[in-house]
């Protein structure tokens, strides 16, 4: 059973490097990559390579497996260590057989072995007894281990959509759209780990949906016909619609992770390392097929690997965020799946929801949008309802 302050490390490292994974990847695009010197805006060529972007995130997760394999060579070295400095005590059995007490003079005598000690008892009372003992679990081995390529795929749809969605909406509307999480965890929950949801929590979800319906309505009217920022209000719908469908993946991903973490016995560093690795295998041959069956229709578009690798390459301070990056959502990745195997994988969405506070804030203060009344109701409907559903809060109804 996790302690309270290794949660509440755990809680703070998804905050944080949450925040800044969302901030860090406005961030990218909003650099010009082409035709910046072209005193109009408007005609500047912004970095808009959603397909670069997700496979840079899964650069990130694999770092975590070779910090994994690093951890377990460290391991075994110490042990290997510890054996070799061992002696054992000499054995002295005449000596311990006579002093030891005769049989019959210990009959009905209560043994050390029959009285339980201070703090197992303080254990019995203070936890129970079934925190103390976990249930045993496989160790996710051999071919079992290629089940983690099933969140993975959900997780490669979900970026991908994500960072496309990021492109057209403010980073705060996208954090606050992300909120939709919840809706789509929580009814998935039922269907596939078999959870029950009781009239509060059906009721919460329903406020989750008015938050964000506002949310988004919030987003399409401030944009206008004109467009602030370069998008229109089309585009800004599409933005809205891309990012509520890469939510339905995103849940799928978090209760697949779930499932197997409730069968197999897999550490998170392990487990996230494991994603990137099938992700970047994934996505790395999904680029050139994109390519050459997309890309090369559109240059310079969404799926145009050459251009989007010239662009990171040929751009000093695109590359440093792909650095920064990789190093925040290997720690976000971690910190998330720790949530999921310590507490549940409603909670990691819960917790994911209250960044949006922090993003709104930084968005505010970099000028990146302007303040708007209806998102905050909007806002303030979807976090209630979110922590109504996960009990943080006491329902009303």
């Amino acid at each position: 059973m996790a302690s309270v302050p290794y949660k509440l490390f755990l809680v703070s490292a998804m905050l944080s490097t949450g925040t800044l994974n969302t901030i860090l990847t406005k961030m990218q695009n909003r650099i010009c990559v082409d035709n910046c010197s072209d005193p109009n805006s408007n005609n500047h060529v912004m970095f808009e390579q959603p397909i670069w972007q997700t496979l840079n995130m899964f650069i990130g997760e694999m770092v975590c497996l070779l910090v994994y394999g690093m951890g377990v060579l460290i391991e075994r070295y110490r042990s290997q260590h510890l054996t070799q400095d061992y002696e054992p005590i000499k054995n002295n059995t005449a000596s311990y057989q006579s002093i030891s007490p005769s049989r019959d003079s210990t009959e009905g005598q209560i043994t050390d072995n029959q009285v339980p000690s201070s703090s197992e008892s303080n254990q019995a009372e203070i936890f129970g007894p079934e925190d103390i003992e976990e249930p045993v679990k496989l160790e996710l081995t051999g071919l079992s281990t290629f089940l983690m390529w099933i969140p993975t795929m959900c997780d490669i749809v979900a970026s991908t959509l994500l960072n496309l969605g990021l492109i057209f909406v403010s980073a705060s509307v996208y954090q606050m759209l992300r909120g939709s999480l919840v809706i789509f965890a929580g009814f998935f929950s039922v269907k596939f780990l078999g959870h029950t949801l009781g009239r509060s929590q059906w009721i919460s979800l329903f406020m989750i949906m008015v938050g964000v319906s506002i949310v988004g309505i919030s987003s399409v009217v401030s944009s206008g016909d004109t467009s602030i920022g370069g998008r229109t209000r089309e585009e800004t719908i599409f933005g809205v619609c891309i990012i509520l469908l890469a939510q339905v993946f995103g849940a799928a991903h978090i209760i697949a992770e779930e499932k197997v973490l409730n069968h197999y016995n897999l550490k998170p560093l392990r487990g996230v390392g494991l994603e990137g690795t099938f992700g970047c295998i994934t996505v790395g041959l999904m680029i050139p097929i994109l390519h050459y069956t997309i890309g090369y229709k559109n240059p310079g578009g969404f799926f145009d690997a050459t251009a989007g690798y010239g662009q990171i390459m040929g751009n000093p301070s695109l590359f440093r965020l792909c650095i920064y990056i990789m190093f925040c959502i290997s720690m976000f990745n971690w910190s998330g799946l720790s949530i999921t195997k310590a507490i549940s994988a409603t909670s990691r969405s819960t917790i994911d929801s209250t960044r949006t506070m922090f993003i709104w804030f930084i968005s505010l203060g970099l000028g990146w949008e302007s303040f708007s009344f209806l998102q905050v109701i909007g806002f303030a409907i979807l976090v209630y309802g979110t922590f109504i559903y996960n009990k943080v809060v006491a329902s009303p109804f």
